[in-house]
């Protein structure tokens, strides 16, 4: 090869930095060890096959198979000198923004530490606090990104150190531009890595160019950490109770009456209780829905809680004595009919609670109680018997006693007339339950206007004390360790549950198929009992369901009589419950686990920042970062040895974008006054 170098467009160009040294820095030997007085100058080199560049002068064509060396055929390597002795002055602008990108981010972070869990109202600016978080994180997110960029510009002349391909200083400086070319960086470089070494150079530009992508998500999750939510203040001023009694007498005009009622009309028998007591107890027969909740006390913003309170209640237990059934057949009615049964005409009884059942439906029932129609079958019998006096032991008011046919025999006679009931012993269910007066003790709160009242403990056998050891007179208890006296008296108790007994508790229920009808003939009260224990028309039920059914009913009924107590005012026993009133203002709360990509962007970019620095004075890289001078520049300016020498020397040369002829238009930067092709 004779004056110059072939090269082929497609064969692989690789360029590199290279210095060389001044007479400064040959004459000094210790300059080399020392980055601030070091005075050689840089140059991009360029290789292709034979083609070299050795003491500072291209031969062969070198000069024009790139443009980036800016060299002639046949000129000298122009050089750069490195950065003033200040060092920290080159990087000024670079930790300015550093510095202001930090200082915003750490400002956002005491606004949101201040205001967290403070209600919206305690923000008394004008703009939002949302707002304000907005604005900083739109300084911090380009402060931090002119770090980035500008690590990025200067691990390019890192990179290129080494023999590397032309177009790869293409991809650095897309990548210091914005996400789009660290994508491209991320992907094209990721293609060309052979071996652990070149991974190690490229470390840090990967860094970079994740920081940069890493920084899109910067402001959405700084805003996702603030979050809006509702918290409760108590409002001092609001008169917020609810009803609790400590006292259940009747009123003292009634205290003379003849306790098993005689001398009161059955009619008015519950009034003197006051009417809200009648009522409870017609209500709790009649309903299955009574709830603690319906007392719903005064809670002026809608939003209230009250400490657990004690009250006067009404207590039900119910327990299932089937296996309690006894049969008396000593009276029962024989005949021929009844020769295949030998049960016909018995009488089954618990405790004194007794059913007897005929042959089959238009038998006639001798024994039968008062009040069934001959000609139908006896289905159910309810006996009630009050406490007439009472003790330190309980308050029972009354127990009940039910006996009910628990299986299909009655419906098999109803549907064929010529069979005969079975009158067998285990056809029959019989159940027990008890009303007393108990201690309850009650948590409420209100949400949103709608009350929610539920049993915290309930107290069933207090030691009641009378101190004047006349049972009619007042019976005085307390919770042990704790809790205001509870009273009541022994013509209360023994008048309520003679009332109970007369009205609610006391009858039988049998079917209508004289008529041909499907529906229980009873008394009035006795219709919700029948059709808890034996289903609506007689519709056959398991005996569990019966137990469940007949508990929800007395339960049901002690509720709605407990709501009856708590909210009488005219027996004097009635104390409000004072509680807190809670108004629902809005207030921010942080979710700090959004921060972490915005600080672990923060800390990233610190580090970059810092390494780069570290890596460019320890391996004497020209501070060029991302400026086209370094490249566009040396053959236009005269003698500048730093960035800020030619960016002084570029502001007073002209050029124009020229064309040279050959083997084809060229377009090319020509100097004004020389004409130089850049």
């Amino acid at each position: 090869m004779s004056g110059r170098a072939q090269h082929n467009s497609g064969s692989y160009v690789p360029i590199r930095l290279q210095q060389s040294a001044s007479p400064n820095s040959r004459s000094n030997p210790s300059s080399d060890n020392n980055y601030q007085n070091l005075s050689g100058r840089y140059t991009v080199m360029q290789r292709c096959e034979s083609v070299l560049v050795a003491n500072g002068t291209v031969h062969g064509d070198s000069a024009n198979l790139s443009p980036m060396n800016n060299l002639r055929s046949g000129g000298t390597t122009r050089s750069y000198s490195p950065p003033p002795p200040n060092f920290i002055t080159v990087w000024g602008w670079e930790l300015f923004t550093w510095t202001l990108g930090t200082a915003a981010l750490f400002a956002i972070i005491a606004i949101l530490k201040v205001f967290d869990g403070k209600p919206t109202a305690q923000w008394r600016f004008v703009i939002e606090l949302t707002t304000v978080v907005s604005i900083l994180t739109q300084v911090v997110t380009p402060a931090l990104l002119v770090s980035v960029q500008s690590c990025l510009g200067q691990l390019k002349w890192v990179w290129f150190q080494r023999d590397r391909p032309l177009d790869e200083l293409e991809v650095f400086d897309e990548a210091s531009r914005g996400p789009e070319g660290s994508v491209k960086l991320l992907w094209k470089m990721a293609w060309r890595i052979k071996n652990l070494k070149m991974l190690g150079y490229l470390l840090l530009p990967y860094l970079g160019a994740l920081i940069t992508l890493f920084m899109l998500g910067f402001q959405p999750f700084v805003q996702q950490s603030i979050m809006s939510d509702g918290s409760r203040w108590i409002t001092s001023n609001a008169d917020t109770h609810i009803n609790r009694t400590f006292t259940f007498k009747i009123p003292d005009q009634f205290e003379n009456l003849d306790p098993y009622l005689n001398d009161v009309d059955g009619n008015e028998r519950g009034q003197f209780f006051g009417i809200p007591i009648e009522a409870a107890i017609n209500d709790g027969l009649a309903k299955t829905n009574n709830k603690l909740s319906q007392v719903s006390g005064v809670c002026p913003t809608h939003n209230c809680t009250f400490e657990a309170y004690t009250s006067l209640a009404f207590c039900a237990v119910i327990e299932d004595v089937t296996s309690d059934i006894t049969a008396d057949c000593s009276t029962a009615i024989k005949s021929a009919l009844d020769e295949a049964n030998p049960n016909v005409g018995c009488t089954f009884s618990v405790d004194n609670a007794t059913i007897s059942k005929p042959t089959f439906f238009n038998y006639t029932c001798d024994n039968a109680p008062d009040g069934v129609n001959l000609g139908a079958p006896e289905t159910m019998i309810v006996s009630a018997v009050p406490h007439d006096s009472f003790d330190a032991s309980g308050t029972t008011l009354l127990d009940i006693l039910v006996i009910y046919e628990a299986n299909d025999t009655l419906t098999q006679v109803k549907n064929d007339k010529s069979r005969k009931a079975t009158c067998d012993q285990a056809s029959l269910g019989a159940l027990k339950g008890s009303l007393s007066l108990c201690v309850q003790k009650f948590a409420t709160q209100v949400i949103n206007g709608s009350t929610t009242t539920i049993v915290v403990d309930t107290y069933n056998n207090l030691n009641w004390t009378n101190s004047t050891g006349k049972p009619d007179d007042d019976w005085v208890a307390q919770i042990p360790g704790t809790g205001p006296n509870f009273t009541t008296n022994g013509i209360t108790l023994s008048s309520l549950g003679n009332y109970l007994s007369f009205w609610a508790f006391n009858g039988s229920a049998d079917l209508d198929y004289v008529n041909g009808g499907d529906n229980y003939i009873n008394w009035g009260p006795g219709q919700y009992l029948a059709t808890d224990l034996m289903g609506v028309n007689y519709t056959l039920q398991g005996r569990a369901q019966s137990f469940r059914n007949f508990k929800v009913r007395l339960e049901n009924i002690a509720t709605a009589m407990t709501n009856a107590i708590r909210t009488q005012t005219d027996n004097g026993g009635t104390v409000p419950m004072t509680g807190h009133a809670w108004t629902t203002e809005p207030y921010k709360r942080i979710q700090y686990i959004w921060l972490t990509e915005p600080m672990a962007v923060w800390a990233l970019t610190t580090m970059l920042l810092i390494i780069t620095m570290h890596v460019t004075r320890h391996r004497r890289v020209p501070l060029w970062k991302n400026s086209p001078l370094a490249l566009l520049g040396r053959d236009l300016l005269k003698e500048a040895n730093y960035l800020e020498e030619l960016k002084r020397e570029a502001k007073t040369t002209m050029v124009h974008l020229g064309q040279e002829m050959g083997n084809g238009p060229r377009r090319r930067l020509e100097k004004v006054d020389d004409d130089v092709f850049v």
